[in-house]
């Protein structure tokens, strides 16, 4: 009532001067729409005083504060009863007009209703019959019986004074108010069945209670510290075992090129030689590249004979247990923690199975690593290989393979700790589930149980009233249809 009293007078002081019939306009409107002697007309008429007073009307942001509890068909209807007093008064193309356009922008009401509203209370013919019925199905006044009569007196009071629908568009405005309907109730069953679904999934929770508590915590317990022991000693034999290849790649490396230089940079004196050329060189070459793939084949397998016992002791995973932890646990979460696990346990196996055919992220096998440093030494052209360059090539090997090394266990050893930290949060998320149930009495279970039914009972009801709204609407709307057009 705030609302429309506030744009009435807001219409009747736009333009800066008040007529007679413009007051009586607004308290005919006013009286049209409240019952004689009524605390609602008393109300009204202490409003025109309030807001006159205080010229609310001129205040956008104060009228648009008063219309926040308003729907947009309710906005529409305020700003509907202001066309009406001036079609009565100054007519529609009057300077109070824009006062009427700029209060329907900052409410956000749509702007294609005013054309109707321009036309309709201006006597217009050529006005949008589209137009026209979408507005008399937006202020259909049974959309409104469920929130004051206040708002069915005045959506019945606006349509009686615009067009009627014709018949044949009347039709259409059935049949498209009744597919609206159907749309609509689709998606609110929608929503009920995804509180269906959560409803489902809080008795599988329920029905899952007992068999967690079931589960024996002290065999949880020994495991979890198991798993921390384990993930300490991964640690522990990944460094070790690394400092040990890099260890024994390193003199094997050193032994294969002390044998080239007895056999090509010594000579018959048992002096050493600065460089080597001609003959001497080709046959070098030939053979450092069977040491770099025999060297190659050595380090592959040195890998995988070193990198196995952290395999082992990763393999002492009791994944059984975990295994019925995490079905438990997957049913609450409904999250598919058992796939995820067994994909992390076959990654994690397959990489060490076969450490130097599965590297890390931007590592490169020896062979290829070495090829630029191998070319500079070998693809000299003309010119001597000097013992210098040797030692220089020799340093630069063992380099590569201290890095590739390092780049594999320290991968391998990440995998296998992260697989043991997932296995330590399954336990202890299991625990603290295990726990928190234990503490729940029978009262309470039964309580639980008692709501979930009384719920999906409660939504279940509700989808069968949305089913029979669009048949029963659709009746209502026909009727109104029917009275529109008589």
């Amino acid at each position: 009532m705030a609302a429309l009293v506030t744009v009435l007078l807001g219409v009747m002081f736009a333009d800066g001067t008040v007529t007679d019939e413009e007051k009586q306009q607004l308290q005919a409107i006013l009286d049209n729409l409240t019952p004689s002697e009524s605390k609602l007309r008393k109300l009204a008429q202490l409003l025109l005083k309030g807001v006159k007073q205080h010229q609310v009307y001129k205040k956008l942001d104060q009228l648009t504060t008063l219309t926040i509890p308003l729907s947009e068909a309710e906005k529409l209807l305020v700003i509907s009863f202001g066309y009406k007093m001036l079609a009565n008064t100054r007519g529609i193309n009057s300077r109070e007009t824009s006062y009427l356009q700029s209060l329907t922008n900052q409410l956000g009401v749509n702007s294609k209703y005013l054309a109707v509203l321009e036309a309709g209370f201006s006597g217009q013919e050529n006005i949008n019959l589209e137009a026209l019925q979408q507005f008399h199905s937006f202020l259909n006044p049974a959309s409104f019986q469920s929130i004051d009569p206040l708002f069915v007196n005045a959506a019945s009071y606006i349509l009686t004074e615009l067009p009627a629908i014709p018949p044949s568009l009347g039709n259409q405005t059935v049949n498209s108010y009744s597919l609206e309907l159907q749309q609509s109730a689709t998606k609110i069953k929608e929503s009920i069945q995804v509180c269906l679904n959560e409803l489902d999934q809080a008795e599988t929770v329920w029905n899952t209670k007992p068999k967690i508590i079931e589960v024996a915590k002290q065999e949880i317990l020994e495991q979890l510290g198991e798993c921390s022991g384990r993930d300490i000693r991964i640690r522990r034999l990944g460094e070790q075992r690394k400092l040990q290849v890099a260890e024994q790649a390193k003199k094997s490396w050193e032994e294969r090129i002390e044998r080239l230089r007895k056999k090509w940079f010594i000579d018959a004196k048992e002096k050493q030689k600065k460089s080597i050329g001609w003959g001497d060189k080709d046959y070098f070459i030939k053979d450092i590249k069977q040491e770099v793939d025999q060297y190659n084949h050595h380090i592959e397998s040195l890998i995988k004979e070193k990198i196995l016992p952290i395999y082992e002791e990763f393999d002492t995973i009791n994944v059984e247990l975990i295994q019925r932890c995490i079905n438990l646990i997957k049913q609450q979460k409904q999250i598919n923690l058992s796939t995820q696990f067994n994909f992390n346990l076959e990654k994690t196996k397959v990489k060490f199975s076969n450490p130097t055919a599965h590297l890390p992220n931007n590592t490169k096998n020896f062979k290829t690593s070495i090829k630029p440093a191998l070319d500079a030494l070998v693809n000299k052209g003309w010119g001597d290989i000097s013992w210098e360059e040797v030692i220089k090539f020799k340093n630069e090997s063992i380099s590569i393979v201290n890095d590739l090394v390092t780049a594999i266990f320290d991968d391998r050893v990440k995998l296998a700790t992260q697989a043991v930290t997932e296995a330590i949060s399954v336990y202890d998320d299991f625990l603290e589930r295990q726990e928190r149930y234990k503490q729940e009495t029978p009262e309470q279970r039964e309580a639980e149980k008692a709501w979930i039914a009384q719920k999906r009972q409660e939504l279940e009801q509700l989808q069968k009233d949305i089913d029979a709204i669009p048949s029963i609407s659709l009746k209502n709307l026909e009727n109104n249809h029917d009275l529109a057009t008589e």
